[in-house]
């Protein structure tokens, strides 16, 4: 119920903020702590770290060139809850980015050892990635709700700064 709660509550905040905008422009300029402070209202924020450019870079094969800014949190301990925002360089960046991180779901999905957080899996198997405005890689892995409802806060966020 508190869980709910809070993805309704995160909901409103950014439709109210993207009501009133509606246009075809360029990507409007968000940064990735504003994208933080959306979705870690919908995470365990202290069940997760910010992953460093190396670690980072070992986990998702991208070129540094490719992004301008991101953002990883990731799981320690148990819980699997797990997103990530890269700000692409361009269009072509942006689709080099997408297709790394569908790559990095691969691998996981492969390497993972089901005697491991059996009750985890399920995480794994409804992770995704969204492409928004042609420059944002969102993605995320968590139970199926909390991966439609951070993609719809990071969406409006997006359009609330058009």
């Amino acid at each position: 119920m508190k869980r709910l709660l809070t993805m309704l509550l995160v909901l409103s905040a950014v439709f109210t903020l993207a009501a009133c905008r509606n246009t075809n422009e360029p990507a409007p300029d968000v940064t990735t702590d504003e994208f933080a402070m959306i979705l870690n209202q919908l995470f365990a924020v202290d069940g997760t770290i910010n992953l460093n450019s190396e670690r980072m870079l070992q986990k998702i094969a991208v070129s540094e060139s490719d992004y301008e800014d991101y953002l990883m949190r990731v799981p320690r301990g148990t819980n699997q809850d797990e997103y990530g925002v890269f700000s692409a360089t361009d269009k072509d960046s942006a689709q080099r980015i997408y297709k790394a991180v569908q790559e990095y779901f691969e691998n996981r999905r492969a390497e993972w050892m089901d005697e491991y957080l059996q009750d985890e899996r399920h995480k794994l198997d409804a992770a995704d990635v969204k492409l928004i405005a042609d420059k944002y890689i969102v993605y995320v892995i968590a139970d199926k709700d909390t991966v439609i409802t951070a993609f719809t806060a990071a969406e409006a966020l997006v359009k609330s700064k058009r």
